[in-house]
Parts: structure tokens; C-alpha cells; sequence
């Protein structure tokens, strides 16, 4: 059961690692109004 904790919560930080550099990239690339 553990062991697939770990695996998920290894996958999730995987996904937010590749996900960060598009949600930068978003935020810069749109200016507020």
C-alpha cells in the first residue's frame, strides 16, 4: 500500500516538474489587465 503512495506521489512530482515550465511560461506570456 505504501509503496504505491510513494509511486503516485513520485508520478504527481514528475507532472508538476514538466508542468512548471508551462505555467510560467503562460503567466509571463499573458499581461494582466
Amino acid at each position: 500500500m505504501a509503496e504505491t503512495k510513494r509511486l503516485s506521489l513520485l508520478r504527481y512530482s514528475f507532472f508538476v516538474s514538466d508542468l512548471q515550465p508551462w505555467l510560467a511560461e503562460r503567466r509571463w506570456s499573458s499581461p494582466n489587465r
